[in-house]
């Protein structure tokens, strides 16, 4: 009787414990969602900065315009 006075709160306790994995969906939808978030972010990064190439291309048509 004490073993099952015992056991029977560790037990409960033990599947207390227990959580649900979020579903696919869930994960997918939060996994998409900081993807789509780090690319705006490297999108206005690379907005913000001159490209080595637009720099070259300025260069040579002021050099045509001469």
């Amino acid at each position: 009787m004490r073993l099952a006075c015992l056991i029977l709160p560790a037990g409960l306790l033990m599947l207390g414990g227990c959580n649900r994995e979020p579903e696919f969906e869930q994960r997918y939808a939060d996994v998409s969602a900081r993807i789509g978030a780090s690319a705006e972010a490297i999108d206005a990064a690379l907005a913000a900065t001159d490209s080595p190439l637009d720099t070259a291309e300025t260069e040579a048509s002021r050099r045509i315009r001469r």
